[in-house]
């Protein structure tokens, strides 16, 4: 009898140790953007081509969409989607809302943050972490262009911002953004 409740015991254990290791290697759900590719963000629905005609941040794609929208935009229903903190006074700046001008932005990378990546983070900030094992980082290329049939700067001079996506109650938040990109890259 002992036997058999150490044999289940130890399967347990297993399973346990083999989902754990699942969660860490579990594909991306967001693939970087081929090289060249530029996605368009602007101020107006009839000169945006939307991926996600829903508008709700249900996979991370939607959610990089929301908040480029957010910022081309300057529309608080947009941004209330995507943003659990736009009531942030840091965070009203950011947002440009300007009807003349457009965003070009194109997804760099993506990964997901890892326990190793926790403990870097608690070695370098006093603080603890916010971010936790299982949220994505999304780096992203920005270009915010003045007119809207051009006035971009040369894509050299593209921004980047690095995005912190959880998945919360089936919705895609995003946690924060760095221009740094976490120091993760």
């Amino acid at each position: 009898m002992m036997v058999m409740i150490l044999r289940v015991a130890l399967a347990l254990m297993l399973s346990a140790l083999a989902q754990a290791a699942h969660a860490d290697s579990a594909p991306v759900p967001l693939k970087p953007d081929r090289p060249g590719l530029w996605r368009v963000m602007t101020y107006f629905d009839f000169t945006t081509k939307w991926v996600c005609p829903e508008r709700q941040p249900t996979r991370p794609f939607c959610a990089i969409e929301l908040i480029h929208a957010c910022d081309a935009r300057g529309d608080d229903e947009l941004c209330e989607r995507v943003w659990p903190h736009r009531r942030d006074p840091d965070f009203v700046k950011f947002r440009q809302g300007v009807p003349d001008g457009h965003l070009r932005y194109r997804i760099d990378k993506t990964r997901w943050i890892t326990k190793a990546d926790i403990e870097r983070m608690r070695k370098h900030e006093r603080e603890e972490p916010w971010s936790r094992t299982g949220d994505l980082l999304v780096t992203v290329r920005v270009l915010k262009c003045q007119k809207m049939d051009g006035g971009c700067p040369p894509e050299r001079h593209a921004r980047k911002h690095a995005y912190l996506l959880r998945r919360i109650d089936g919705l895609w938040q995003s946690m924060g953004w760095d221009s740094e990109s976490y120091g993760y890259e």
